[in-house]
């Protein structure tokens, strides 16, 4: 939990979006952004849904047996042919979450 929320906060920098902005698109306060930016606050499916989508990911879980997300995971960075392509593998929002 601690590196997606790690890859959350790095994004929104990336994007050069402040808080206040992020926090405004998903309907909660400034606040709450910032305890969920720190891991101090606990999430449910919608509030990640609603950060993703606010930092221009789609996000959609997908349960799927361990080996089936290896197996997903590996084949996507079997295509990826830099480093961006296979950051974008790992963090895709289509990539199986494994249960």
């Amino acid at each position: 939990e601690d590196a997606f929320i790690a890859k959350l906060v790095e994004r929104r920098r990336e994007l050069g979006l402040s808080r206040r902005a992020v926090a405004e698109h998903m309907h909660i306060t400034k606040r709450r952004l910032r305890k969920l930016e720190s891991g101090q606050a606990d999430m449910r499916m919608s509030t990640v849904s609603k950060w993703t989508h606010a930092l221009g990911w789609n996000f959609t879980p997908t349960a799927v047996s361990a080996d089936a997300a290896e197996k997903a995971l590996h084949e996507a960075l079997q295509q990826a042919t830099t480093a961006a392509e296979r950051l974008d593998a790992l963090y895709a929002s289509t990539a199986p979450v494994p249960v």
